[in-house]
């Protein structure tokens, strides 16, 4: 028990232990009955990681409102194209791209980047319900465990203000004060302290429940985005096993023509040579001064010996360029165009630009 003179040199009495040593993070109600300086210490480091906590949350929500807010954006222009990477043109030839297997790679990347895409766009979207509303509620909602504590940090550093204050202004009193004085101060004194205990009790039963429903939001904020993705990946497992194989199917085909290039373009080489050769020794003009004779001026460059000799009746076929005379109404100045005439099967005629035949 106390004596007389520790109350007159301003000690404490001693507390009775409890029946079970308390171990409370990150205050202990022990500390904050004595109002040891460890309490006091504690108090001010705890506020200060809420704060920084507090800090980190508001701009980890500023970030991801900008990151949403962009991704919106881009899903507008995403919207535009209904596929991605475009198609190839409709009207694509066989001969320019392989049908059965690049344009089968390209339209299964197609969908499937398109499948990815979407999903990513609307997990974006969702972050705001499941991700930034339930951050912005902890930190500013009325019933928050974050501002609560806040309170009864202002309570507590309100309060032990006070109690500093009065007992300061107690302390610095002369003895000779009368008693009845003196007596008054005492409880004013006292009313303090109970104000005093009474904020850091309740900060210290604050501080673990924050602690608590910290814990539970950030684990299940961040547990709901991983169903998400989980979710994603056991939706496109199945197409991507689906599709796995027939790309893989693709690229060996594509490996195979890769190992046979070298073949082919030796064959391809071989024939370009003959047949340049084959075509150039037909064009090539005679050197014989005869076949420019005026006699054969009609079949000038052709080769055509003068006295041509007429073959058996039969239906020719041939085909190369010739140029047809235009004369137009005003001015009467003919052009020469260069078309490619056909013979056969009786018919005469030229190609045109495009793909129609004109006979005449």
């Amino acid at each position: 028990m106390a004596t007389p003179d520790d109350a007159d040199n301003g000690l404490q009495p001693s507390l009775q232990p409890v029946g079970r040593p308390l171990d409370l993070v990150p205050v202990q109600l022990k500390e904050a009955a004595l109002d040891s300086p460890t309490f006091r210490a504690i108090a001010v480091h705890y506020a200060n990681q809420v704060e920084a906590i507090e800090k980190w949350l508001r701009d980890y929500v500023k970030q991801s409102q900008k990151f949403a807010d962009r991704f919106a954006s881009i899903q507008k222009e995403f919207d535009n194209f209904d596929h991605f990477p475009p198609p190839p043109p409709e009207n694509l030839s066989q001969a320019a791209l392989d049908h059965d297997y690049t344009l089968l790679a390209i339209t299964r990347y197609s969908q499937n980047t398109n499948h990815y895409l979407h999903w990513v766009f609307n997990n974006v979207a969702r972050s705001r319900h499941t991700l930034i509303e339930p951050l912005l509620r902890f930190i500013d909602g009325a019933d928050s465990p974050l501002r609560q504590f806040n309170q009864a940090r202002k309570a507590l550093e309100r309060s032990q203000a006070i109690f500093d204050a009065e007992m300061t202004r107690y302390l610095a009193q002369a003895k000779t004060k009368e008693a009845s004085s003196l007596r008054e101060d005492a409880f004013k004194l006292h009313e303090d302290r109970k104000a005093y205990l009474r904020a850091s009790m309740d900060y210290c039963i604050m501080a673990p429940n924050l602690r608590n429903a910290l814990d539970q939001l950030l684990i299940k904020v961040f547990s709901d985005r991983w169903k998400d993705f989980r979710g994603y990946r056991d939706a496109a497992s199945a197409n991507f096993q689906k599709w796995g194989s027939e790309l893989e199917r693709i690229r060996g085909w594509s490996k195979v023509m890769h190992e046979s290039e070298s073949a082919f373009k030796r064959e391809l080489m071989l024939a370009r040579r003959q047949l340049e050769d084959s075509a150039e020794i037909k064009a090539r003009p005679s050197r014989e001064m005869d076949d420019y004779a005026v006699s054969t001026v009609p079949y000038l460059g052709s080769g055509a010996p003068t006295s041509p000799v007429k073959p058996a009746f039969t239906k020719p076929e041939k085909q190369g360029w010739l140029f047809l005379k235009t004369v137009p109404p005003k001015p009467a100045r003919p052009s020469w165009s260069r078309r490619w005439f056909i013979v056969k099967n009786g018919i005469f005629g030229w190609l045109a630009q495009g793909l129609s035949l004109i006979h005449i």
